[in-house]
C-alpha cells in the first residue's frame, strides 16, 4: 500500500529529517480496515481535519467530516497518489449523509483531473456530472440522477486517450445491486489531460456552529490500469 513517514539522519552535531512517501504500482486497493482510527490513510494528500478513519456499525470507513463551515474545510480533494499517466480507472463505494432529509453533499471521484460527482447541494435537482476544472468548467457533461441520502452507491470513473481524444466514462449504481453493463455518463475531450492524480472528492453543506453538516462515507477504494499489459 501507500506508505509515508520520516527518514532521519545525524552526523556529529547535525541532524536533519525528510518526509518520504512510497507509492505502489497498480492495481491498488484500500478498505482502511487495517488503519488506526482517527487518522487519514498514510501517504494520501489528506488531512485528518477533513477526513479520517472512523468506526461505523462495527466497520472501519473513511469519513469526510462536516464540522467546519469554511470552504477549505468543507471541500475535500483527497489525492491518493502522485500524478500518473492517463489510462486508469478509480472506483469506490460512498454514502452521503442527509441532513433534515433535504440537504445532501456533493461526492465522487477524481481521475486524471476529471471529476465524477453526484451533486446534492442543489436540492431541486440531483445530478451526475463529469467535469474538468470544476471552478470554471472547461468541459462538462451531466444528466439527472435522483440519488438518495443515507444510501450506499458504487461509483467508477475511467479515462483513456484514443487517437488524441479523451474518453471519460462514469458509472453509478446502488451497492447492493449488480453492476450495470453500460456506463451511466460519457464525455469526449478533444484536448485530453495526459496525466493526473487519482482521488476522492466531497463537499459538505449545512454546517452550523451547533450541528454537523452533510458527511460522506467512503469504502473499498481501488485504482486499476485500463491496459494491464502495457503497465510498467
Amino acid at each position: 500500500g501507500v506508505q509515508a513517514g520520516l527518514v532521519k539522519a545525524k552526523a556529529g552535531s547535525l541532524e536533519a529529517a525528510a518526509r518520504v512517501r512510497v507509492v505502489p504500482g497498480l492495481p491498488y486497493r484500500e478498505d482502511v480496515e487495517s488503519l488506526p482510527l482517527a487518522t487519514s490513510p498514510p501517504g494520501w494528500m489528506m488531512s485528518p481535519v477533513k477526513a479520517r478513519v472512523d468506526e461505523v456499525d462495527g466497520q472501519k470507513l473513511l469519513r469526510k467530516l462536516a464540522e467546519r463551515p469554511s470552504p477549505p474545510f468543507a471541500r475535500l480533494r483527497g489525492y491518493i497518489m502522485p500524478p500518473i499517466p492517463t489510462g486508469y480507472t478509480v472506483q469506490t463505494d460512498l454514502l452521503g449523509m442527509a441532513k433534515k432529509r433535504r440537504f445532501l453533499p456533493d461526492m465522487g471521484l477524481i481521475n486524471s483531473r476529471y471529476l465524477l460527482v453526484l451533486t446534492g447541494t442543489s436540492e431541486r435537482k440531483r445530478m451526475l456530472r463529469l467535469v474538468s476544472w470544476s471552478p470554471e468548467p472547461r468541459i462538462v457533461a451531466e444528466r439527472d440522477y435522483p440519488w438518495k441520502g443515507d444510501t450506499w452507491y458504487s461509483t467508477k470513473i475511467s479515462v483513456d486517450i484514443e487517437n488524441g481524444t479523451g474518453i471519460i466514462k462514469g458509472k453509478v449504481w446502488k451497492r447492493d445491486e449488480p453492476e450495470p453493463a453500460d456506463w451511466t455518463l460519457t464525455m469526449e475531450d478533444p484536448a485530453p489531460n495526459p496525466a493526473g492524480s487519482p482521488g476522492l472528492y466531497a463537499y459538505a453543506v449545512s454546517i452550523t456552529s451547533k450541528s454537523k453538516g452533510t458527511e460522506v462515507l467512503f469504502d473499498n477504494v481501488s485504482i486499476t490500469n485500463n491496459n494491464p499489459a502495457s503497465a510498467p
